[in-house]
Formats: structure tokens, C-alpha cells, sequence
């Protein structure tokens, strides 16, 4: 995060992961490898979201009708779908080991 001219905190554009490394010098091939991370990361969720539009479109309607037990049905269903996301290293890990020594903080907790 960081604050604005009106003294206002403003949020950063991606996630929290892409801020720090916007932060931080990285060679080229580091720079690659963290964008290839992210690619390969975005396209995952690409295609979950291609594939399943119906069941995101019945999780929609049963939130905004409050049915909670069938979100939580949905939830699992999309969870199980997800997998290949959800069990892939942590994205931090990730993140770490394509940089070079030095470049990303071992207080990082990765």
C-alpha cells in the first residue's frame, strides 16, 4: 500500500506479491520467470471460470437470495474443481525460489 497525494492510503493494482516485486530491481530473467509465474497462475483461473460459469452463476444467485446451505454446496464443488490451483506450491514459494539471492526479504516468511 501506499499513500496518495490527498494523504489517502491507496491499493495497489494485483495482488500483494505483485506490489512487492514492483518494488523491488530484478534482473531480466528474474522479471520473466515472475511474469510467467503469474501467467501460468491467471491462466488456471481462466479456465476454471470458462468451464464452470454455470456453477459460478448458481453460487451468484444463492448469494444474493442468502441460501447459505447451498453456497456451501457450491463452494465445495468449486473448491474440487479448483484443485490443480489449490494444491500448487504457495504462490510466495513460488515467487522466492525464482529469484535470486538476496532479492526477496528471508523475513518473507516463505
Amino acid at each position: 500500500m501506499r499513500l496518495g497525494f490527498a494523504g489517502t492510503v491507496e491499493r495497489p493494482e494485483g495482488n500483494p506479491e505483485q506490489a512487492a516485486l514492483r518494488l523491488l530491481t530484478l534482473s531480466d530473467i528474474e522479471r520473466g520467470t515472475t511474469d510467467r509465474i503469474f501467467a501460468a497462475r491467471a491462466l488456471k483461473f481462466d479456465r476454471f471460470v470458462e468451464r464452470n460459469i454455470p456453477l459460478l452463476t448458481k453460487f451468484g444467485v444463492a448469494d444474493a437470495t442468502g441460501d447459505k446451505k447451498d453456497m456451501a454446496g457450491l463452494l465445495v464443488r468449486a473448491a474440487v474443481k479448483l484443485r490443480g490451483v489449490l494444491l500448487d506450491r504457495p504462490l510466495r514459494n513460488q515467487l522466492f525460489d525464482a529469484l535470486g539471492p538476496g532479492t526477496w526479504p528471508r523475513s518473507a516468511n516463505c
